[in-house]
């Protein structure tokens, strides 16, 4: 019953927090990492909107502000940037998002809505292992196309070695 009304309450969060604009995204670092679960949820609209620059000078201030306190919210903040980078490397940051949630979610037990961000922690963590699992079954689509192709080519090869005269088939 509790999870019920927690997720309609998360569910309804989010919607708010969607429908709110704050007139773009910024380009550069963020002074410190959002303090309330309204300002990450606005925080992640944010970084989804960097270009790539400012996406790598966001990732180095957020690396260096958990670095030096490992606060909830510069965890949380270092996670959102993690989950949202689209280049080669962003399977490996999934996974680094991925240990600093479960680390997370691990010392905290089943703490619900008490300044400390369990519930986002766990939906950003869902998303995140939902986001890897779509990755790996496209890696194992793209493998299975790979070997199809050369399973087709290496029937032409047979074929056009059958249909040509004076091989014997004939």
């Amino acid at each position: 019953m509790y999870i019920g009304t927690y997720v309609r309450i998360l569910l309804i969060t989010l919607l708010v927090a969607g429908c709110s604009t704050q007139g773009g995204a910024r380009q550069g670092a963020f002074d410190k990492p959002p303090d309330t679960l309204m300002g990450l949820m606005d925080y992640n609209t944010q970084v989804s909107k960097l270009d790539d620059e400012a996406y790598r000078r966001e990732m180095n201030a957020a690396r260096s502000y958990y670095g030096s306190g490992g606060s909830a919210s510069a965890r949380m903040r270092l996670a959102i940037l993690l989950m949202n980078g689209s280049d080669d490397q962003a399977m490996n940051r999934f996974r680094e998002s991925e240990s600093l949630l479960r680390d997370y979610l691990d010392d905290r037990g089943f703490a619900f809505f008490e300044r400390d961000y369990v519930a986002f922690a766990r939906m950003l963590l869902s998303i995140n292992l939902e986001w890897q699992r779509l990755q790996n079954q496209l890696t194992n689509a793209r493998v299975q196309t790979a070997d199809a192709r050369k399973k087709l080519e290496e029937l032409k090869s047979i074929e056009l070695h059958m249909n040509h005269p004076g091989n014997g088939y004939e």
